[in-house]
Protein backbone atom coordinates (compact mmCIF):
# COMPACT_ATOMS: atom_id res chain seq x y z
CA UNK A 1 0.00 0.00 0.00
CA UNK A 2 0.87 3.42 0.09
CA UNK A 3 1.17 4.58 3.43
CA UNK A 4 4.44 2.80 4.55
CA UNK A 5 5.70 5.91 2.34
CA UNK A 6 3.78 8.51 4.18
CA UNK A 7 5.11 8.73 7.59
CA UNK A 8 8.40 10.66 6.59
CA UNK A 9 7.34 12.39 4.00
CA UNK A 10 4.73 14.16 6.09
CA UNK A 11 7.35 15.32 8.78
CA UNK A 12 9.93 15.99 5.89
CA UNK A 13 7.06 17.91 4.06
CA UNK A 14 6.01 20.06 7.17
CA UNK A 15 10.02 21.04 7.48
CA UNK A 16 10.15 22.85 3.99
CA UNK A 17 6.51 24.61 5.37
CA UNK A 18 8.14 27.28 7.67
CA UNK A 19 6.96 30.44 6.47
CA UNK A 20 7.93 32.83 9.23
CA UNK A 21 11.06 32.44 10.51
CA UNK A 22 11.72 30.79 13.57
CA UNK A 23 8.11 29.84 13.85
CA UNK A 24 7.92 26.02 12.97
CA UNK A 25 4.05 25.82 13.36
CA UNK A 26 2.88 27.80 10.85
CA UNK A 27 1.24 25.67 7.93
CA UNK A 28 1.07 22.15 9.15
CA UNK A 29 -0.88 19.91 6.46
CA UNK A 30 1.19 16.73 7.60
CA UNK A 31 -1.32 16.50 9.99
CA UNK A 32 -3.99 16.08 7.27
CA UNK A 33 -2.42 12.96 5.88
CA UNK A 34 -1.60 11.83 9.34
CA UNK A 35 -5.74 11.64 10.28
CA UNK A 36 -6.28 10.40 6.79
CA UNK A 37 -4.56 7.26 7.05
CA UNK A 38 -5.91 6.63 10.56
CA UNK A 39 -9.04 7.15 9.33
CA UNK A 40 -8.86 4.58 6.43
CA UNK A 41 -6.96 2.07 8.74
CA UNK A 42 -8.80 -0.61 10.27
CA UNK A 43 -8.51 0.52 14.04
CA UNK A 44 -6.30 -2.81 15.19
CA UNK A 45 -3.87 -0.95 13.02
CA UNK A 46 -3.82 2.66 14.12
CA UNK A 47 -0.95 1.17 16.96
CA UNK A 48 1.25 0.75 14.10
CA UNK A 49 0.30 3.85 12.12
CA UNK A 50 0.93 5.93 15.37
CA UNK A 51 4.53 4.03 15.87
CA UNK A 52 5.58 4.62 12.70
CA UNK A 53 4.85 7.97 12.63
CA UNK A 54 5.75 9.21 15.80
CA UNK A 55 9.51 7.07 14.49
CA UNK A 56 9.41 9.31 11.82
CA UNK A 57 8.52 12.67 13.59
CA UNK A 58 10.93 11.93 15.93
CA UNK A 59 13.68 11.91 13.65
CA UNK A 60 12.62 14.61 11.57
CA UNK A 61 11.96 16.95 14.97
CA UNK A 62 16.02 16.07 16.09
CA UNK A 63 17.67 16.58 13.30
CA UNK A 64 15.54 18.73 10.86
CA UNK A 65 13.90 20.97 13.44
CA UNK A 66 17.11 20.68 15.34
CA UNK A 67 14.40 20.25 18.89
CA UNK A 68 15.71 18.70 22.04
CA UNK A 69 14.98 15.50 23.14
CA UNK A 70 12.12 17.13 25.65
CA UNK A 71 11.09 18.89 23.05
CA UNK A 72 10.78 16.70 20.31
CA UNK A 73 8.80 14.49 22.06
CA UNK A 74 6.27 16.45 23.40
CA UNK A 75 5.43 17.51 19.65
CA UNK A 76 5.16 14.14 18.60
CA UNK A 77 2.89 13.29 21.43
CA UNK A 78 0.81 16.44 20.52
CA UNK A 79 0.24 15.50 16.65
CA UNK A 80 -0.10 12.19 17.57
CA UNK A 81 -3.17 12.74 20.48
CA UNK A 82 -4.42 15.86 17.72
CA UNK A 83 -4.52 13.03 14.90
CA UNK A 84 -6.11 10.18 17.06
CA UNK A 85 -9.14 12.32 18.58
CA UNK A 86 -9.64 13.88 14.85
CA UNK A 87 -9.83 10.42 13.65
CA UNK A 88 -11.69 8.73 16.66
CA UNK A 89 -13.75 11.88 16.44
CA UNK A 90 -14.43 11.53 12.86
CA UNK A 91 -14.90 7.58 12.18
CA UNK A 92 -18.81 7.59 13.02
CA UNK A 93 -19.23 10.24 10.14
CA UNK A 94 -17.43 8.26 7.79
CA UNK A 95 -18.39 4.40 7.46
CA UNK A 96 -16.27 2.39 5.40
CA UNK A 97 -15.34 2.50 2.46
CA UNK A 98 -14.38 6.09 3.84
CA UNK A 99 -15.47 8.29 1.28
CA UNK A 100 -16.06 12.23 1.54
CA UNK A 101 -19.69 12.53 0.36
CA UNK A 102 -22.38 14.26 2.15
CA UNK A 103 -22.73 17.63 3.87
CA UNK A 104 -22.75 16.17 7.17
CA UNK A 105 -19.29 14.39 6.41
CA UNK A 106 -18.12 18.44 5.65
CA UNK A 107 -19.81 19.92 8.47
CA UNK A 108 -17.95 17.05 10.49
CA UNK A 109 -14.75 17.49 9.13
CA UNK A 110 -14.58 21.53 9.73
CA UNK A 111 -15.94 20.86 13.82
CA UNK A 112 -14.25 18.18 14.49
CA UNK A 113 -11.37 18.05 12.03
CA UNK A 114 -10.55 21.76 11.81
CA UNK A 115 -12.14 23.22 14.76
CA UNK A 116 -11.57 20.58 17.71
CA UNK A 117 -8.69 18.36 17.05
CA UNK A 118 -6.16 20.99 16.28
CA UNK A 119 -7.71 23.41 19.35
CA UNK A 120 -6.61 19.87 21.60
CA UNK A 121 -3.00 19.50 19.61
CA UNK A 122 -2.49 23.22 20.11
CA UNK A 123 -2.85 23.12 24.12
CA UNK A 124 -0.89 20.10 24.18
CA UNK A 125 2.22 21.86 21.68
CA UNK A 126 2.08 25.08 23.26
CA UNK A 127 2.53 23.34 26.59
CA UNK A 128 5.56 21.69 25.32
CA UNK A 129 6.84 25.01 24.28
CA UNK A 130 6.31 26.76 27.28
CA UNK A 131 7.88 23.70 28.94
CA UNK A 132 11.33 24.15 26.76
CA UNK A 133 11.05 27.81 27.11
CA UNK A 134 10.69 28.27 23.55
CA UNK A 135 7.80 30.14 23.06
CA UNK A 136 4.82 31.73 25.82
CA UNK A 137 1.42 29.42 25.71
CA UNK A 138 -0.52 32.38 23.55
CA UNK A 139 1.87 32.87 21.13
CA UNK A 140 2.59 28.88 20.27
CA UNK A 141 -1.49 28.32 20.55
CA UNK A 142 -2.10 30.95 18.17
CA UNK A 143 0.09 29.69 15.83
CA UNK A 144 -0.01 26.04 16.35
CA UNK A 145 -4.16 25.96 16.24
CA UNK A 146 -3.83 28.30 12.58
CA UNK A 147 -0.92 25.75 11.40
CA UNK A 148 -2.73 22.62 12.43
CA UNK A 149 -6.33 24.06 11.25
CA UNK A 150 -5.25 25.31 7.65
CA UNK A 151 -2.86 22.15 7.47
CA UNK A 152 -5.72 19.68 7.93
CA UNK A 153 -8.22 22.24 6.12
CA UNK A 154 -6.66 21.49 2.95
CA UNK A 155 -4.52 18.20 3.16
CA UNK A 156 -7.20 16.17 4.69
CA UNK A 157 -10.03 15.95 1.78
CA UNK A 158 -7.28 16.41 -0.38
CA UNK A 159 -5.96 12.93 0.82
CA UNK A 160 -9.39 11.03 1.17
CA UNK A 161 -10.70 12.45 -1.94
CA UNK A 162 -6.91 10.58 -4.04
CA UNK A 163 -7.11 7.71 -1.73
CA UNK A 164 -10.44 7.27 -3.19
CA UNK A 165 -9.42 7.63 -6.60
CA UNK A 166 -6.39 5.03 -5.95
CA UNK A 167 -8.69 2.91 -4.53
CA UNK A 168 -11.19 3.30 -7.21
CA UNK A 169 -10.17 4.58 -10.29
CA UNK A 170 -12.49 5.64 -12.93
CA UNK A 171 -12.93 8.59 -15.61
CA UNK A 172 -14.22 12.02 -14.26
CA UNK A 173 -17.43 13.22 -15.91
CA UNK A 174 -18.01 16.33 -18.04
CA UNK A 175 -19.17 18.08 -15.00
CA UNK A 176 -16.21 16.90 -12.94
CA UNK A 177 -13.98 18.26 -15.65
CA UNK A 178 -15.80 21.95 -15.43
CA UNK A 179 -15.58 22.20 -12.07
CA UNK A 180 -11.88 21.36 -11.49
CA UNK A 181 -11.01 23.55 -14.26
CA UNK A 182 -13.03 26.51 -12.48
CA UNK A 183 -11.38 25.71 -9.14
CA UNK A 184 -8.14 26.23 -10.95
CA UNK A 185 -9.82 29.71 -12.93
CA UNK A 186 -10.42 31.25 -9.61
CA UNK A 187 -6.59 29.72 -7.97
CA UNK A 188 -4.83 30.96 -10.58
CA UNK A 189 -7.12 34.34 -10.53
CA UNK A 190 -6.76 34.81 -7.12
CA UNK A 191 -3.15 34.32 -6.89
CA UNK A 192 -2.79 37.24 -9.23
CA UNK A 193 -4.44 39.19 -7.40
CA UNK A 194 -2.82 38.93 -4.45
CA UNK A 195 0.84 39.51 -6.29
Amino acid sequence: TLFPYTTLFRSGFGYWLAIIPGMSITFWPPNGLYIAVLMLSPVRLWPWWIATAVAAELTCNLFWFRNSGLGALGFTAANAIESAVAALLLRPFFPDPVRLRTLKQVIALLVLGVGVAPAVGAIFGAMVHVGIGKYDFPTAFKFWLIGDATGVLVALPLCLVLFEAWREPRRPTSGEVTEAALVLVFLVAVSLITM
